[in-house]
């Protein structure tokens, strides 16, 4: 049985708190979506309306399945401290979403959030309804304040719209949740002492209905205003429709003047690349390019391709693997001097086969491929350059086998040696990785098969690795983790959707995330690139998989000694 935390002498009869005949009483947040351009340049934004079911639903506006437009909306009728609040909130995308109930909010951006979400629970097709408490910043960040909880299962095939019932009470210091009438979590937190009450929605859609609060009504020490803007540090880097009207897979890097070079997809898979040489303050208008990574031991930039014979088909999911041979599928590498304005002729790569024995292709069906991801390109301090990849060796086309690969050339691409991360793991894929000042060598790994990210060090260059374990970085997505190790020595991962972590004592522990809004990730590997006065560029998408949405933003941020993200400017490096 639920505990009352809530005293009687706060206790008042229940207010409805509905938007139905009662619209003045709502001061709506970020009610707009992605327009022909990207949802960050405000002359493109197309505004959005929160709708009504007949009965009073509330439905948040919503531009994709894949959105991470913020929706908030506030009652301004009245303050509460002590309280307790009811309400009944569900999914409109099958999970596609993130609903957030807000309890004492001082303004758009400082309040605390009770956010729920899904989480994959491979190979399930059920998914977990988590739980988490988040603190809004007046920068516009929000940072956890506890673990997330998980709090049932969802069953997207028989209740993909099902009503869930919170209740929130505030009493003091504390914030105790509950779902379904269970205990979920609480936190104790003391910086916003009383605000209004407020439904939204992180990314994605979802509906509130009875939304009422019981309590006595407070006085605000100041009065709520509705900040401009919720993606204050946030900036367009392709943002030309008539270039590409789908902008996704950025690659960043920077090259020794400091000019930054952003390459990405666009329309029929073509690549186009842009520039800034004022620190993201303005860019050049987009044109073809290549996905150039700059190698600062070789003192030019290097472009990866995969090439793949006509006739077979390859998809990164469950049907059509065909067997890695040199016949079917291999790798080329082209060179740039001049910053990627002209590149050489193409090198065939001379990679070695995995490690093992590779399964007998099955057409349609099964077989065994290397894919590399050209975010993982980068020198040692020794000169040798590395990168790695994922050997999808599966017998049955059911994601049911994956191995990151480590390679590493030491004589400037000509030949290239191969070592599997943790040969005895077979669970992961999509990985980053950073050398450390002994030399050793962290890797971060995503994995199909499990809701944790996977770590692994190397004390010889690559050439053996240690058994993967667990990051400490449990049911937050590990897809496409993208890793930094700044000047300061603190370890920077963004993970695709939730955000940044830190890590102060090198990998092994890392800090609740903060969330930078923005889908940190772009479908691909995020890009984190430091400048040279320890500001870090944050290259996302607007979007994530909604291609036919995505546009690819940026933004500044530092990060501290302590690991705390800061918002920071573009701009010149003073």
């Amino acid at each position: 049985m639920a505990v009352d935390v809530i005293p009687n002498a706060v206790r008042a009869a229940p207010r409805k708190l509905g938007l139905k005949d009662n619209e003045k009483s709502w001061r709506f947040v970020n009610t707009w979506v992605a327009g022909g351009n990207s949802h960050f340049n405000s002359a493109n934004q197309q505004k959005a309306v929160w709708t009504l079911s007949p009965g009073g639903d509330m439905y948040t506006p919503v531009s994709s399945y894949w959105s991470m437009d913020t929706h908030l909306a506030f009652n301004t009728e009245h303050a509460y401290r002590d309280c307790v609040i009811n309400a009944r909130w569900k999914f409109n995308y099958g999970g596609g979403a993130a609903p957030e109930l807000i309890v004492r909010a001082l303004d758009s951006r400082r309040y605390y959030a009770i956010r729920f979400s899904t989480q994959g629970n491979s190979p399930s097709p059920k998914s977990f309804i988590m739980a988490s408490i988040w603190k809004g910043g007046a920068d516009g960040y929000t940072r956890m304040l506890g673990y997330r909880r998980k709090v049932g299962i969802y069953h997207l095939a028989h209740a993909p719209k099902k009503w869930y019932h919170i209740r929130v009470e505030c009493v003091g210091p504390e914030i105790v949740v509950f779902f379904e009438d269970n205990f979920v979590c609480a936190i104790k937190d003391d910086d916003y002492k009383a605000g209004l009450i407020g439904v939204g929605c992180v990314y994605g859609q979802c509906a509130w209905a009875d939304v009422a609060v019981e309590g006595k009504p407070v006085e605000m020490r100041s009065v709520w205003t509705d900040v401009e803007g919720d993606l204050p540090h946030q900036f367009t880097v392709a943002m030309d429709p008539a270039v590409s009207k789908t902008q996704t897979a950025a690659s960043a890097t920077l090259l020794p003047n400091d000019e930054i070079v952003v390459s990405f997809q666009g329309d029929k898979k073509k690549v186009y690349t842009t520039r800034s040489r004022d620190f993201g303050l303005t860019w050049e208008k987009s044109k073809p390019g290549l996905h150039g990574r700059y190698v600062k031991s070789m003192g030019e930039m290097w472009f990866l391709k995969t090439h793949v014979r006509e006739g077979i088909v390859f998809k990164d999911n469950a049907t059509n693997f065909d067997e890695y041979s040199r016949h079917n599928m291999w790798h080329t590498l082209s060179r740039s001097k001049d910053g990627g304005r002209t590149w050489s002729k193409e090198e065939r790569l001379k990679i070695p086969f995995p490690q093992g024995q590779a399964y007998a292709a099955v057409p349609g069906k099964a077989g065994s491929i290397f894919y590399v991801e050209v975010t993982n390109l980068r020198s040692l301090s020794d000169g040798s350059v590395c990168f790695a990849g994922t050997w999808r060796n599966s017998a049955d086309g059911n994601f049911t086998s994956d191995q990151v690969q480590f390679l590493r050339s030491t004589d400037g691409g000509k030949t290239w040696v191969m070592n599997p991360v943790d040969r005895t793991n077979w669970q992961r894929n999509e990985s980053s990785w950073v050398e450390m000042p002994n030399g050793d060598l962290l890797v971060l790994m995503r994995s199909n098969y499990t809701n944790s990210v996977g770590l692994s060090r190397s004390q010889d260059k690559g050439q053996t690795w240690s058994p993967i374990r667990p990051a400490g970085i449990p049911f937050f997505n590990s897809s496409a983790p993208s890793l930094l190790r700044t000047k300061d020595g603190v370890l920077v991962l963004a993970t695709r959707g939730w955000g940044l972590f830190t890590s102060i004592d090198d990998g092994h522990t890392w800090s609740l995330p903060t969330h930078i809004r923005g889908y940190t990730g772009s479908g691909w590997l995020a890009n984190l690139l430091e400048m040279k006065d320890g500001r870090i560029l944050v290259v996302n998408a607007t979007h994530g998989n909604a291609r036919g949405r995505c546009r690819i933003g940026a933004q500044f941020i530092r990060v501290d000694k302590k690991g705390i993200v800061h918002p920071a400017q573009a701009g010149p490096v003073q």
